[in-house]
């Protein structure tokens, strides 16, 4: 879609600086590890979406955290909510913050796999079994 976007005229421009910056982010730290830690998509608009293995998460949100820290007069708690993933990201030692880029990440989300589907009792079905139709 963001080429899409590109491609039309005059152009539409979803990504902004700071999703460049993600991109180059994500390569540095897969330049950096000698193989491929996180990959990048974006939603509809300049957000960017990292996938990577859980082993890899504490050390590609050090790596974010680092370079895209908290804006002035918010926290590293705001900034990664997530308490567990906070301390692990702090177990390696203070941040040594770019300011560059301060404040243009608000927050990350961390979001893990789930257990993948269920099955479900036809009662709880949205569609009509019978014709397949909404009920």
């Amino acid at each position: 879609s963001h080429a899409t976007s590109l491609d039309t005229s005059p152009p539409i421009f979803y990504l902004n600086d700071t999703s460049r910056a993600v991109i180059a982010a994500v390569h540095k730290i897969n330049e950096a590890a000698g193989r491929s830690v996180a990959a990048y998509t974006f939603d509809a608009g300049p957000n960017a979406v990292l996938f990577m293995e859980e082993v890899d998460v504490p050390m590609v949100a050090r790596e974010l955290a680092q370079q895209f820290p908290h804006g002035k007069g918010s926290s590293l708690e705001e900034h990664i909510a997530d308490a567990d993933l906070r301390a692990k990201v702090l177990a390696a030692g203070a941040l040594t913050v770019d300011p560059t880029w301060a404040g243009n990440v608000k927050y990350f989300i961390h979001s893990k796999i789930g257990a993948g589907p269920s099955p479900q009792p036809v009662s709880a079905s949205l569609l009509d079994p019978a014709t397949g139709l909404p009920k």
